[in-house]
């Protein structure tokens, strides 16, 4: 797998400039990857209409207080928490976090269903991405934004493109538009484009370089 995402990184770069002035520095990055669909799915529920700061914030103190402690040579780290040490916190004890009552909903629907193994990622190996995400969307609170991102994170997908992600659009708009303001149809039809079969590459990259000016802001 890593050969392949060398050579599909190498020839999204070659094949654009812009990319790859803005992020050439980083071809070696290879798309992070979550565990289960599970965590792929409550991860990006946290982050629905939020700031990524905020997200992140909530998503680390979930991870501290129910996550499963793994020693790894030496180091502590808390592994994301599963279904089951989700539900059995409650509601209350999830709003304490700062999820929103609809989230926390959504959180448990998520938790019940991938213990009834209605998420398990062998469902969907065999789907191709429209199919997954047709399946997925069928969930409450999951969308085509989130089913998309766990199509990246969960099951490795290189070519999705989540087009209706506010940064990612603005992104986009900075480096090729001049600033304009795009839509959602123009940034999906740009991407297909423009970076098809590699479009989930592409947006790894592309985060990375905002996540990048804000550091150096």
């Amino acid at each position: 797998r890593d050969a392949v995402l060398a050579n599909a990184a190498a020839a999204l770069l070659a094949a654009d400039q812009v990319l790859a002035d803005a992020v050439g520095h980083l071809r070696g990055l290879r798309p992070p990857r979550a565990e289960s669909v599970f965590e792929a799915l409550v991860v990006a529920i946290i982050g629905q209409q939020i700031s990524g700061n905020v997200a992140r914030v909530i998503r680390e103190g979930l991870v501290e207080t129910y996550g499963s402690p793994i020693d790894a040579d030496g180091y502590l780290l808390q592994a994301f928490p599963s279904p089951e040490r989700l539900l059995d916190a409650g509601t209350d004890a999830l709003r304490a976090h700062k999820l929103s009552a609809r989230k926390v909903e959504y959180v448990q629907d998520t938790a019940e269903r991938t213990l009834a193994g209605e998420l398990d990622a062998s469902r969907f190996v065999e789907m191709d991405n429209e199919e997954v995400i047709a399946e997925l969307i069928k969930v409450r609170g999951i969308g085509r934004w989130t089913a998309e991102w766990m199509l990246m994170r969960a099951l490795g997908r290189i070519d999705v493109f989540p087009a209706g992600d506010l940064a990612l659009r603005r992104v986009v708009s900075e480096l090729y538009f001049g600033g304009e303001t795009i839509t959602e149809a123009q940034l999906a039809a740009f991407g297909a484009e423009r970076w098809s079969p590699h479009r989930g590459l592409a947006t790894t990259y592309l985060f990375s370089y905002l996540r990048k000016q804000r550091v150096d802001a």
